[in-house]
């Protein structure tokens, strides 16, 4: 499994090589079947994202 690495997220997942595949200024990594869409790439690891949170303001906002 490939993973393509945007902001230090995983924002795709392969299971083709993507090697010569896509531009070169893409960052494909080597991952394993656990990682997932949305899951964070920082200092060599992967890890799954905490879910996103509203504030309350943002939760009110979504009432009105």
């Amino acid at each position: 499994m490939w993973a393509l690495i945007l902001s230090n997220k995983v924002s795709e997942i392969t299971e083709i090589d993507p090697n010569g595949r896509f531009h070169e200024s893409l960052s494909w990594l080597s991952c394993g079947d656990e990682v997932g869409c949305g899951w964070d790439y920082n200092d060599g690891v992967f890890s799954e994202s905490e879910p996103y949170q509203p504030t309350v303001t943002e939760q009110i906002a979504a009432l009105e």
